[in-house]
């Protein structure tokens, strides 16, 4: 697990890159790193993200977890938690059919 943040900006090696079935010549599972402009927007997020939320939320928490789960790869961590919170099916809507206002990360 990565105790420090600037480890989310280290350069991943090719190496490391996730693929679909086929290895290296397939396509990446992950968004590419040299997508610089989307690997900063995933990590404006991700800090976003654990700094607005309470230390003890549920979201945070799971997040981390995803990021512990994909060392060097903060897109796919961030990907697999919007995955998991569509999965629980999403913040609670109230009566009126709208999502909850309160807390824009649950």
């Amino acid at each position: 697990m990565h105790t420090k943040y600037r480890d989310l900006h280290e350069p991943i090696p090719p190496e490391r890159w996730g693929y679909t079935a086929g290895g290296p010549n397939a396509q990446p599972s992950t968004v590419t790193v040299d997508d610089s402009e989307l690997h900063q927007q995933v990590l404006d997020i991700i800090q976003n993200v654990l700094s607005t939320a309470d230390p003890r939320s549920d979201v945070r928490r799971r997040l981390l977890r995803h990021l512990a789960e994909n060392p060097g790869h903060p897109e796919q961590a961030l990907l697999d938690h919007l995955r998991e919170r569509n999965r629980r099916g999403g913040p609670p809507q109230p009566a009126g059919g709208r999502g909850s206002r309160l807390d824009p990360h649950r």
